[in-house]
């Protein structure tokens, strides 16, 4: 057994998962890798990480089945001092409007994204307490306060009660167990549907950019280092800028929205081709109009105007002050005793 402390990755084998299962061993721990199906995926990164010169241990484990997960846990207290859990497995099977998708794709993904990381938690408060304490790290996602509308409601639901989750148990567990959650915004990883959607929605991003699965790394192994110590019950959102409501400029300038797309780009699945963003002239577009809501035209943004408020007419002179001391007796002054300052 190594004198380094281990780290639990679920979905450790792929993606941001890959990330942060060699970030983490480039930090000095040894990690547990699990996985669910792909295992030569997860093999391959136990083979990088032994190169770093740090051990490395897959296990399949379905985050579902809670006794798969018992046993998941088990194994890993048997390969070392366990002091660090990321609950990182996740899936989007439903993709596109609620009413378009399979009940039975909808469950199971609400099972993997909130119930799965419930089932680890669970299981991983024992594993850290016999450990002396340690730190659990949820990955939550940015559609959690977005909605994804057109894309996956029932995703961004899951990881809003992931967000949930990890504030109440960040105080059910402390001070022994830090709990946190890190929420990436569009990133670099074979999980989108249409490979090249990253790049597509770019533009959304203040920063301008779709985020690489080293940025999230970075993020949770700042949340499990002792720099953290202090910090628990708290969400680093890792999206490059974009904001909670997906408003703004770039929210109202979004091309994805122009062209037709009905969910915010950031964590909507894409379903057009490149060539429908060049066949698709801003120009032509049109908007339903609301109060207060910028207009379209001729491909330019311009802010509709707000109707001033409206000032309610004041009395004026004594009537005024009478009207006010009516109103509130409590200010009517009262003659001050003799001999009292």
């Amino acid at each position: 057994m190594s004198d380094r402390d281990v780290a639990v990755v679920t979905g450790g084998g792929r993606g941001i998962g890959r990330a942060i299962s060699l970030k983490l061993a480039r930090a000095g721990w040894d990690v547990v890798i699990g996985y669910l199906s792909d295992v030569d995926s997860a093999t391959s990164v136990a083979d990088e990480i032994q190169t770093l010169g740090g051990r490395a241990l897959c296990i399949q484990v379905d985050t579902v089945d809670e006794r798969s997960v018992e046993a998941f846990f088990a194994a890993a207290e048997q390969f070392g001092t366990v002091t660090g859990v990321v609950n990182n497995a996740g899936a989007a099977t439903a993709v596109g409007r609620l009413e378009d998708n399979d009940l039975a794709d909808i469950r199971h993904d609400i099972d993997v994204n909130l119930f799965g990381v419930i089932a680890c938690c669970k299981h991983a408060q024992a594993t850290l307490a016999r450990s002396g304490g340690g730190a659990i790290v949820n990955i939550s996602s940015a559609a959690a306060t977005l909605g994804s509308p057109g894309s996956y409601v029932q995703y961004a639901a899951a990881k809003a009660g992931v967000d949930a989750l990890t504030v109440g148990l960040s105080k059910e567990l402390a001070p022994s167990i830090r709990v946190n959650a890190v929420s990436p915004g569009t990133i670099w990883t074979q999980f989108h549907r249409d490979p090249d959607r990253p790049a597509k929605v770019a533009e959304t991003v203040p920063m301008g950019r779709a985020g690489e699965a080293d940025e999230i790394a970075g993020a949770v192994a700042w949340l499990l280092s002792s720099e953290a110590s202090y910090v628990t019950g708290a969400n680093l959102r890792v999206a490059g800028g974009l904001g909670r409501h997906a408003t703004g400029d770039r929210a109202i300038g979004d091309p994805l929205r122009r062209h037709g797309h009905s969910g915010y780009a950031e964590t909507g699945v894409c379903r057009s081709s490149p060539a429908d963003h060049r066949a698709v002239r801003p120009s032509s577009c049109t908007t339903e109009q609301r109060p207060h809501e910028s207009k379209v035209t001729s491909g330019a943004i311009r802010p509709a105007p707000r109707p001033a408020p409206a000032v309610p007419a004041r009395p004026r002179g004594g009537a005024g002050l009478r009207h006010v001391l009516g109103r509130h007796p409590q200010l009517v002054p009262r003659t001050r005793p003799a001999g009292r300052s």
